[in-house]
């Protein structure tokens, strides 16, 4: 189980650029892509932008949702994906 490092929070519940990449174990780069592209739930105060950790988490579990249903759905169906690809390349 992973626990995360909450000292740098604050309140325990708004996290900075550096305490959000660090949760999600990604570069800060690519937290700030995220916000220029609006992927991920933040707040803007005083100029800065700060990240309520349980909208983190919701917004995770959400994505996670997303990207594994496909997967699922492909793996109990392996005959369906053959299908398609049978399909799209000429004999």
């Amino acid at each position: 189980m992973f626990v995360y490092n909450t000292r740098h929070m604050v309140n325990g519940n708004l996290m900075t650029i550096e305490d959000l990449a660090d949760y999600l174990k990604v570069t800060r780069r690519t937290i700030y892509d995220w916000l220029k592209h609006n992927k991920v739930p933040a707040l803007k105060l005083v100029g800065q932008w700060r990240f309520k950790k349980d909208k983190i988490d919701d917004w995770l579990d959400s994505s996670t949702k997303l990207t594994v249903n496909p997967v699922v759905r492909q793996a109990h169906h392996p005959e369906q994906s053959r299908r398609v690809d049978s399909q799209a390349q000429p004999h």
